[in-house]
């Protein structure tokens, strides 16, 4: 049965959801973009460069697809989770951002369809959770945080306010609605920006709820005030119930897997998970080992037990629920997972800080005495708008485009400049 037939640009788009969705599932008829833009479906008020981006039928697909043929999601392939990808292990065993937002995709697909929710909100939300994402994880987040705390950053050349704190969530923000397309941005939902906003989830909770009468302004505060005072989007709440599927998702689809990469690069053993909470999330039948199950099968235990779970204990509910069992369990393995997190080696973490520092400044004098050869102007400014290059911070500028590199792309820059 088909809820809609979409008729768009000369093509027709069917939807196809048997069943009605859920009261709790956001309406794509009540998206809002922070800049309207002409559509195929209704008469909504026309912005500048009419028709930039043609329409599929539902503001959230759009979202979805504009996110995914972007340069910046491309890029997701060549950053790694880590900072193992700097170690001496076989480059075949490191998870790339990429495979995370794709796992992470297909569990926000299985919620969002047993709570009947809005499937096409979540998968654009998880598309775009992790494009603010420096090269090598959280260590080269943490050179970038080193950076800010060392040098004077600001926002503008105004330099009325100086930024104190990077996060990926909102670089993410930063660069959907304010870098691509010569500062343009690709201009998607509010919805989607929110959620991919508020995906974080440091001390999250078993009852995990959305805000439903969040405002643009509340929106725009909290992206806002992440910059100066610190803890702003620790574990926001969406103003999606999609937001906090998005939200959940992530959290599933890293934690059996950052286990199994640490099996497989050395970090630690099978014998070392002897959590008995950890154990459960695995489930070992009578008799059965954790030494003699194959990897991967580890993982996909984890992932159907949590999601068995998360959808069992929200069906017809408001927010999403763990069991307390499962919710400890997952508590316990995170703490699990910090114990052996490899981008906690100081000598990793200590490579990665001089590769990002010395960039830095690098970039901002460059900059600075308009090397116009480096490839800050070449390779960065050369698609940025003109008020873009003529009033952002030279600290700003060089941080968006080191946030933005691939692991390799980074190294090459740092070689290419200290080596001889």
């Amino acid at each position: 049965m088909l809820r809609k037939i979409i008729a768009c640009d000369e093509n027709i788009l069917a939807l196809p959801y048997d069943k009605p969705l859920s009261p709790y599932a956001f309406d794509s008829a009540g998206a809002y973009r922070l800049l309207q833009e002409p559509s195929f479906v209704n008469n909504s008020l026309e912005r500048v460069r009419p028709g930039l981006y043609p329409s599929l039928g539902d503001p959230f697909m759009d979202d979805l697809f504009r996110i995914r043929l972007s340069s910046s999601y491309i890029k997701l392939r060549g950053k790694s989770m880590s900072l193992s990808a700097l170690a001496d292990i076989p480059k075949d065993y490191i998870s790339y951002r990429s495979d995370h937002v794709s796992d992470a995709a297909l569990i926000g697909r299985i919620i969002g369809t047993h709570l009947k929710l809005n499937i096409a909100l979540i998968e654009a939300i998880i598309a775009g959770h992790d494009i603010g994402h420096t090269p090598f994880g959280h260590g080269g987040e943490r050179a970038i945080q080193k950076i800010l705390d060392e040098f004077e950053v600001y926002d503008s050349t105004l330099r009325e306010k100086r930024i104190k704190f990077f996060n990926h969530p909102a670089q993410s923000v930063r660069i959907l609605n304010e870098l691509k397309n010569k500062n343009e941005g690709i201009n998607p939902t509010f919805q989607t920006l929110d959620g991919i906003m508020c995906h974080n989830k440091k001390n999250f909770q078993q009852i995990m709820t959305y805000k439903k009468d969040k405002t643009m302004g509340e929106f725009l505060a909290q992206y806002k005030n992440s910059l100066y005072i610190k803890g702003v989007l620790d574990n926001p709440e969406p103003m999606t119930l999609e937001g906090v599927v998005a939200k959940v998702a992530d959290l599933i689809s890293y934690i059996g897997k950052d286990i199994i990469d640490a099996i497989r690069i050395n970090r630690i053993t099978r014998q070392d998970i002897k959590e008995e909470t950890i154990r459960y999330l695995i489930k070992l039948r009578k008799n059965e080992k954790i030494e003699e199950i194959p990897l991967d099968l580890i993982n996909s235990r984890i992932i159907q037990n949590v999601l068995t779970d998360v959808i069992k204990n929200s069906k017809g509910k408001d927010h999403l629920e763990f069991s307390p069992e499962i919710y400890n369990a997952l508590k316990v393995t995170r703490e699990f997972i910090l114990s052996f997190d490899p981008d906690m080696e100081s000598g990793l973490q200590r490579k990665i800080d001089n590769i990002i520092r010395t960039l830095f400044i690098k970039y901002t004098d460059d900059l600075k005495n308009n090397n116009t050869e480096s490839t800050i102007f070449t390779k960065f400014l050369k698609y940025k708008s003109i008020p873009y290059q003529k009033f952002t911070d030279p600290g700003r500028m060089a941080i968006d485009h080191i946030a933005g590199m691939t692991n390799d792309y980074l190294l090459k820059e740092f070689e290419e400049y200290t080596l001889p």
